[in-house]
């Protein structure tokens, strides 16, 4: 199986990809600008940054904890890249399972469908 670019944008910078790290990281970064912007919707991307910090500062104790906003962005496109996977791969295994054998042409009756095994 050969990757072309096209394959190689989707999985890198998909909007899949994009969803998932701004549900990680934008309530982070609202609530890092103004604090009334907190909401419970940072909590994943909240407890991320907290651990990353946490370990962090535990292994280099004399850094201030803006510099592990680095880590927590890194950290957080991987995380997206990984689940925008997971979610691509479930969603084409339903697709393959329950689709008829035309479903790649727009068909609205299954006697216009012809049968191909490609």
């Amino acid at each position: 199986m050969t990757l072309t670019l096209t394959d190689l944008r989707r999985i890198f910078a998909g909007r899949s990809v994009i969803a998932v790290f701004a549900i990680l990281v934008g309530p982070i970064v609202a609530g890092a600008l103004d604090t009334d912007l907190m909401t419970p919707l940072a909590l994943p991307g909240y407890i991320a940054l907290s651990l990353g910090s946490s370990i962090g500062s535990y292994l280099f104790p004399n850094l201030a904890l803006w510099v592990f906003w680095a880590p927590f962005l890194f950290g957080s496109y991987l995380i997206s890249i990984v689940t925008a996977g997971l979610y691509r791969t479930v969603r084409s295994f339903s697709r393959s399972q329950y689709s008829k054998p035309c479903r790649w042409r727009r068909v609205f009756t299954e006697a216009s469908c012809v049968s191909d095994t490609s």
